[in-house]
């Protein structure tokens, strides 16, 4: 997606991984890596979370829960993001009433909701969203990477259950000279962070115990032999 930046970076792609879990209460997770090169490393590069509500952020977790549609509660779902890379993040949010499409010092209205005057920047309908989260590096790189670490499940019914509250599941980062990525439940996903396919070999470590999916991506083409402790 290098071109919808003009001349401001030299390269910027974005890798997604979708993968089920077999968890019925969080069936799936979602992983998206970023990485952006920009023409020079003083150039701010940000991630945005859109948030069809507010976000409760927690560390490196953020929260979405769908707001009361009406009598009949038909919004129950819930959505973690949780943030790997940068590793020294910071985070900001921005919306609520007044600030639900803010940018740059103003509020800029869609088209079509001009005519309800102050009404639409100072309620908090659900159809607007929320506003957004904004996720940076605090360190200023040529190249940075933006890992996010997402699933969803129906409130209340995921977790682990503490004082009453449901405590999230903590997404691990993995990382070596060629790839980066996470575990969460019980899946694996390694992006390759080089501008060309990894042809020779590469090796990473998983911590705990338990049986994983596992995806690599960015490996060349042929015959592969994959190890385990040293066994074939």
């Amino acid at each position: 997606i290098t071109k919808a930046y003009s001349d401001k970076a030299r390269n910027a792609e974005r890798s997604m991984m979708f993968m089920p879990t077999d968890i019925e209460d969080a069936p799936a997770v979602f992983m998206v890596m970023d990485k952006v090169t920009s023409e020079n490393k003083y150039m701010d590069k940000k991630f945005l979370f859109q948030c069809v509500g507010e976000p409760d952020i927690s560390g490196n977790a953020i929260t979405v829960r769908r707001g009361t549609h009406d009598s009949r509660d038909v919004y129950k779902g819930e959505l973690t993001s949780q943030i790997l890379y940068p590793k020294n993040y910071k985070i900001e949010s921005i919306g609520g009433p007044g600030k639900q499409w803010w940018v740059n010092g103003h509020n800029f209205v869609p088209q079509g909701y001009e005519n309800e005057g102050e009404e639409v920047v100072t309620t908090d309908r659900l159809d607007f969203g929320w506003g957004r989260v904004e996720i940076s590096s605090k360190e200023q790189n040529e190249t940075e990477y933006f890992l996010n670490v997402m699933y969803m499940n129906e409130q209340g019914k995921f977790g682990t259950k503490t004082n009453g509250d449901f405590e999230i599941q903590k997404a691990e980062l993995i990382e070596n000279e060629d790839l980066i990525g996470g575990k969460v439940l019980n899946t694996v996903t390694l992006f390759n962070k080089g501008e060309t396919k990894i042809n020779s070999g590469t090796s990473f470590e998983i911590s705990g115990n338990g049986s994983y999916k596992i995806a690599i991506t960015g490996m060349d083409s042929g015959r592969w032999n994959v190890y385990e402790n040293g066994t074939l």
